[in-house]
């Protein structure tokens, strides 16, 4: 899938996958991003800075690379990046660089482990999204819309594509879940506007509760 550039607006924004497998270079500029993400609006996700601060470069690449998921991100190149990141930088290095301001990860449950699913998912066809995220600086743009779609289209590709090489002409329609955090309400305001509903909540032993919300995977 092919970079998506939105030009229209200063700073100028490409949304583009990772390619597997991921330069240390991208391990490491997602890497910032996610706990600056975590630093920034720790109540808007399931996990924390302190957990996630821990993990090494062979953790990372075991969540993001391989078969069966894509991680997207928003790349600008103006050089106002997430803030935090750009203050270790130093501000004239910063504005050389090209920033990741948002992410996104979508995977397959075929291949999804260590994470609890509801009982309404299918782990053989359907997909999740996780680390969903937009710098505050870039906000209101539509670009957590754009990273949502993009995420969904590619696994309208990953299911046709698993389903071509296990020999099936016929999918069961598959669905997308995601888990967003019961404060998050922002963010299931948006999920809701783009055709997500409720499906039920869970109880997480590190950060309360979590609320499962899910729609259709458009064929």
């Amino acid at each position: 899938m092919t970079g998506t550039n939105m030009t229209s607006s200063t700073p100028s924004y490409e949304i583009i996958p990772l390619a597997s497998p991921l330069s240390d270079v991208d391990i490491k500029r997602y890497r910032e991003l996610r706990l600056t993400s975590l630093r920034t609006d720790p109540d808007h996700f399931l996990s924390t800075y302190d957990q996630e601060e821990k993990y090494t470069e062979e953790t990372w690449r075991g969540l993001l690379d391989g078969g069966g998921k894509a991680t997207f991100v928003v790349r600008t190149s103006s050089g106002v990046g997430d803030g935090q990141d750009d203050q270790k930088r130093g501000d004239d290095k910063a504005d050389d660089e090209e920033s990741f301001v948002g992410s996104i990860v979508v995977v397959a449950g075929r291949v999804l482990t260590g994470v609890p699913i509801p009982a309404a998912a299918n782990k053989d066809t359907d997909y999740f999204l996780v680390a969903l995220w937009v710098s505050p600086k870039h906000r209101r743009k539509g670009l957590a819309r754009r990273l949502v779609d993009i995420s969904l289209s590619w696994a309208v590709e990953d299911a046709r594509r698993h389903d071509a090489t296990m020999g099936s002409s016929i999918r069961t329609q598959a669905e997308v879940f995601l888990l967003v955090a019961m404060s998050n309400t922002v963010a299931q305001d948006m999920y809701k506007a783009m055709g997500f509903e409720t499906v039920g909540a869970e109880e997480l032993e590190w950060r309360g509760e979590g609320v499962w919300m899910k729609r259709k995977l458009e064929n």
